[in-house]
């Protein structure tokens, strides 16, 4: 995203625009090598400015990994909650969480990042929260697996597998690109993966169509 010049923006920035900013700048950079200068200055304002807003860098990334994970978490409650043929909400969260990080292309190399960098987020207050996320996506996959609709195994496995999946895709868009020749956060590249995804998922939990 082009860099604005830092001063009194005309409208003021909203909290929204600037975590977006952050989101972009820390997936790029990571927290370590993201300033908040440079987040400042790409909202097109001044660093002081950020601290009416965040008390710190750490609330600022902390903020935004969690907004970034909280659909991808809503997606697997539902899934986890919902009645009905299993086989169709396993069918329907895959889906659902490939246009989710397809439709923001920051998110996957955001949340990729944080679990390879063993960041703040997973080792600090966010861990509860990834618990939650992960649990739920277990006690699905455990529910699925009670009922005889996916092979039985250990959901913790299977369940790190399937985060593979969803994140590598996205996470490097670059080797995506080359290999598709368009870059994977087209809309018809989006809609072909989620379809993709939906295929290999229940190929891997051995789904009984």
């Amino acid at each position: 995203m082009k860099a604005r010049r830092p001063g009194r923006p005309r409208i003021p920035v909203g909290r929204e625009v600037l975590l977006q900013h952050a989101r972009e700048a820390f997936a790029e950079r990571g927290f370590a090598g993201a300033s908040l200068a440079h987040i400042a200055e790409c909202a097109g304002i001044r660093k002081a400015s950020l601290f009416h807003h965040f008390e710190s860098k750490d609330a600022l990334y902390l903020e935004a990994i969690g907004t970034t994970l909280a659909p991808i978490g809503q997606l697997v409650a539902e899934a986890a909650v919902s009645a009905g043929d299993f086989v169709a909400r396993l069918d329907s969260l895959s889906v659902g969480i490939a246009r989710a990080l397809g439709g923001e292309p920051v998110a996957a190399r955001l949340l990729f990042r944080e679990l390879v960098d063993r960041g703040r987020f997973l080792h600090g207050p966010g861990a509860v929260v990834v618990e939650q996320v992960l649990g739920a996506g277990q006690a699905f996959l455990q529910a699925g697996m009670d009922e005889g609709a996916i092979q039985p195994g250990n959901p913790a496995h299977l369940m790190m597998t399937l985060v593979g999946v969803h994140l590598a895709f996205f996470a490097a868009p670059d080797l995506s690109e080359s290999m598709l020749g368009q870059s994977p956060f087209d809309e018809a590249v989006v809609a072909d993966r989620a379809e993709a995804v939906r295929l290999q998922v229940r190929r891997l939990c051995g789904a009984r169509a």
